[in-house]
């Protein structure tokens, strides 16, 4: 089999190098690939103090993933673990928010310490990312 392939290297490393470590991207190894970039919302129920939005994934393993979401207006969180947000309209409160994966599923669970008077609809981001087999 031939050298090629795709290749992206350090700057200043040659695309003729041996060294793996001077490559951003060498397509003859094992690279994180997303098998989805998709945005949507969770509701929290007018009256309600958790809400738990589902995205099924169907790949028999719990993958990794990146989340993020728009907790207030305009201000975008990164989800790591189980994240305590202060809610702008009242500092007073925070919602909690954390995410985690199964062989099934993106769970996204949330909880606020308050009830609001109408439902209350966030944007989230997120990728799931694969790990393929050779």
């Amino acid at each position: 089999m031939g050298n090629y392939g795709i290749k992206v290297t350090k700057e200043g490393a040659s695309v003729a190098s041996t060294d793996v470590r001077d490559y951003i991207i060498h397509s003859k190894y094992k690279n994180l690939k997303s098998k989805v970039l998709a945005t949507d919302t969770i509701v929290l129920t007018a009256g309600q103090l958790t809400a738990t939005k589902n995205i099924a994934h169907g790949l028999g393993y719990a993958p990794f993933f990146f989340v993020a979401a728009e907790m207030n207006p305009d201000k975008w969180y990164n989800l790591h673990a189980i994240q305590t947000i202060p809610i702008d309209s009242d500092p007073t409160y925070a919602y909690a928010i954390s995410a985690y994966s199964d062989g099934t599923n993106l769970t996204i669970s949330l909880m606020s310490g308050k009830t609001f008077a109408s439902n209350q609809t966030f944007n989230i981001s997120y990728y799931i990312i694969i790990d393929e087999v050779a």
